[in-house]
């Protein structure tokens, strides 16, 4: 993992005085038990997750309770609008 730390403590108080600010991070290889997996992270955090098979892929991403927003990355073009179809989130 890259970024991710704690912002200090800045002027003017706030919740980055708390640590609950973090900069920007990008988590790659995402295991689905993970937080970032199963919640919705409000912020310049991007959780990365992989799959070789679409079904597991699909049912895994409908299992979240969640689901404001989804991301398809693919060398295989004519796959991401079937699949952006069939994944249960409010913006693909």
């Amino acid at each position: 993992m890259r970024g991710g730390s704690r912002v200090e403590r800045h002027r003017g108080g706030g919740a980055g005085d708390r640590g609950y600010c973090f900069p920007p991070a990008l988590l790659d290889r995402v295991p689905l038990d993970m937080t970032i997996a199963r919640e919705e992270v409000f912020g310049l955090v991007l959780g990365v997750i992989g799959w070789d098979d679409e079904a597991e892929m699909l049912a895994a991403m409908n299992a979240i309770d969640y689901g404001l927003t989804a991301s398809i990355c693919t060398h295989d073009l004519a796959a991401a609008p079937r699949l952006a179809g069939e994944i249960e989130a409010g913006y693909i």
